[in-house]
């Protein structure tokens, strides 16, 4: 857990590790609901700000009915942000629109691949969250430095996106389970299912992030 203030703070303290001394960074929060509409316009505004296409870290963040600040995930765009939500084989969006029904651009191929990203998305379902960006300027900075970043973000604040994954190579069964979650829709299908029936069975349950963001 950590405050768009402490998140912030710790950016500058990274700033003065020696190699990435002389950048020039600052984080640019957006607004991201979780539903198809919320990709969009986050889509736009990202867009009409960022104009030349830098390389970023991102912080997904979650703010709970507290006032408290969930770490969803922190991620590198050595592409840059569009690339890595919108264009780039594989982006976020259309893994997230393959698990909640919205679009089939993701392929089946890509969801038997990588069905732990759809079972996260699906978990993250019309929640109201925030993308903190960091920038890196595309021309000066080296992609260690960016990576450096992002390793140093994410054992600072241990993102539920970690957990999760932890949780999931923990169960013996998993396996089985995923298989259930990699067609068209089903990974939302299989977490609303689980979230209604609270005598679910433990075994046959899987991580859900809203949960885990909400227990935290």
């Amino acid at each position: 857990m950590g405050s768009p203030e402490s998140i912030e703070q710790y950016v500058n303290e990274l700033k003065q590790r020696p190699f990435p001394a002389d950048l020039d960074l600052a984080v640019k929060p957006f607004q991201l609901a979780m539903t198809p509409a919320g990709f969009g316009e986050f889509r736009a505004k990202f867009e009409k700000w960022d104009k030349k296409a830098e390389k970023h870290v991102y912080i997904h963040t979650y703010q709970d009915n507290a006032g408290g600040t969930r770490i969803i995930r922190v991620g590198s765009a050595l592409k840059g942000i569009i690339s890595r939500w919108f264009t780039s084989a594989g982006n976020h969006y259309n893994t997230y629109a393959w698990a909640v029904k919205e679009s089939q651009a993701y392929t089946q191929k890509s969801a038997d691949l990588y069905p732990h990203y759809l079972l996260f998305f699906a978990g993250l379902h019309e929640m109201e969250t925030t993308v903190s960006v960091i920038p890196f300027d595309r021309e000066s900075t080296k992609d260690y430095q960016v990576l450096f970043f992002e390793s140093a973000l994410i054992d600072k604040y241990n993102p539920v996106w970690e957990s999760s994954f932890q949780q999931l190579k923990r169960k013996k069964n998993k396996e089985s389970l995923l298989k259930k979650i990699t067609g068209y829709g089903e990974a939302l299908k299989f977490i609303n299912e689980q979230r209604a029936s609270p005598q679910f069975d433990d075994d046959q349950k899987l991580p859900d992030a809203r949960d885990l963001l909400i227990k935290l």
